[in-house]
């Protein structure tokens, strides 16, 4: 429950962040009773606001109900969850009446508060005592080995999903699966330049989680086709995906991902911890200094705001999971090595990863189309930084000790 108040706390805080961003130009409203009241329900609400609104306090509501205490269970704790949750939005939605920029609504607090209970039961469902939970929790020691270093790793897998996915809604309406598929049929018939930066990031990325899932699986034999079947199948589903394409670069780096993971996941563990590494840092190298694809040569400056580009809608949620699992799973890669003084290893890999990503940044004003941002920073910090906090590096939790007793005890039951 301890360690999961620091990632509730910061999501809290990106909400508050957002929703009040940016925080100029208070002033005491004529009639704010008034204001609420004809905002109750908009003649019309968008799409992306009806998904921003669901998607903002869905996390929060799994986090804040982890996080309740163990004698608050069931139904007690969606209901708290629930409650608090309410009350937050509600007092969001009253302190916007004071920002002009901003717009209150008492159906933003209505949204909100359905996605916080949504986000409770999923809490709840995926608990030890319900026939999902359980089930879940079974497969989860059948596949994989125990400790929370495993879950950051399948924390860090589960990102990379995430931020192919979001924003999770799926329409089957043609016009939908055709612009799903836009991007693919116009490579395919030459249309547009098959992009090699894009295909090589994939590849590697691919490369990297298929070393993840092969160092927290129990059985070292089955990792490249069930990983093989989940990437493809994460990928696939972006075509029906609201708002998400697939193209032909993502198919190609697929393929070239799992080509490589055929020949390196035989390597011993630390051997594909630093070769997984190396392919996440490649592929982040590339990815912020390749120019951007549909760039007029126009430059632009740094941005010192944090978030300001990704509060303009729903997407912006997926350019934040895109940019922090990468720093997930080297988190995950050097905890498996498991470093001899890790506060120490911890914070001045942590400092340099920082005064990396803000150089490349920095210089992406010299690159055409792209948008140097500090949040990349704060991001790589975030997603670099959780993890040492989470896991506990005892005996119980050394991923090589957990793979060789359990050898053992399969080819000498008596010890």
């Amino acid at each position: 429950m301890i360690r999961l108040l620091l990632p509730l706390i910061c999501y809290v805080l990106l909400i508050v962040y957002g929703s009040l961003y940016p925080f100029t130009g208070w002033r005491w409203p004529d009639d704010h009773t008034a204001i609420i009241l004809q905002g109750w329900w908009p003649q019309h609400i968008s799409r992306g606001d009806l998904i921003t609104n669901l998607l903002a306090y869905f996390p929060l509501g799994y986090l804040l109900s982890r996080a309740l205490p163990g004698r608050l269970n069931g139904f007690a704790a969606v209901a708290w969850t629930t409650v608090l949750g309410t009350f937050l939005s509600a007092g969001i939605e009253v302190m916007q009446i004071f920002l002009p920029q901003r717009q209150s609504s008492l159906s933003d607090i209505v949204l909100n508060s359905i996605s916080t209970l949504i986000g409770a039961f999923l809490a709840w469902g995926m608990g030890e005592r319900t026939l999902l939970g359980g089930r879940l929790r079974a497969l989860r020691r059948e596949w994989f080995l125990q400790g929370r270093l495993t879950d950051i790793g399948l924390a860090a897998l589960g990102l990379w999903a995430l931020s192919q996915l979001v924003p999770l809604v799926p329409s089957l309406d043609v016009d939908n699966l055709k612009e799903g598929l836009k991007p693919l049929w116009y490579t395919l018939h030459g249309s547009t330049v098959f992009n090699r930066h894009e295909a090589v990031i994939y590849a590697l990325n691919i490369l990297a989680l298929g070393g993840i899932v092969a160092l927290v699986v129990k059985n070292e034999r089955w990792v490249t086709v069930p990983f093989a079947m989940f990437a493809s199948m994460v990928l696939l589903l972006k075509i029906p995906v609201v708002g998400r394409q697939i193209s032909l670069e993502a198919i190609a780096g697929l393929f070239g991902g799992l080509i490589l993971l055929c020949f390196l996941r035989r390597l011993p563990r630390p051997f594909l911890s630093i070769v997984a590494a190396t392919a996440i840092l490649a592929a982040f190298v590339i990815d912020e200094l390749r120019p951007a694809a549909d760039s007029h040569g126009e430059l632009h400056v740094f941005n010192w705001v944090p978030f300001s580009g990704q509060m303009v809608n729903v997407m912006g949620l997926a350019s934040i999971i895109e940019e922090l699992w990468p720093f997930t799973a080297l988190a995950f890669l050097t905890l498996v090595m498991r470093p001899r003084y890790r506060l120490a290893v911890g914070t001045m890999l942590g400092l340099l990863l920082a005064v990396s990503v803000f150089a490349l940044e920095w210089a992406q004003q010299q690159i055409p189309g792209r948008y140097p941002d500090v949040t990349s920073v704060l991001l790589a910090v975030i997603g670099w930084t959780v993890p040492w906090l989470f896991v506990d590096l005892g005996a119980q939790h050394d991923l090589p000790a957990i793979r060789l007793r359990q050898k053992v005890e399969r080819h000498y039951p008596s010890i």
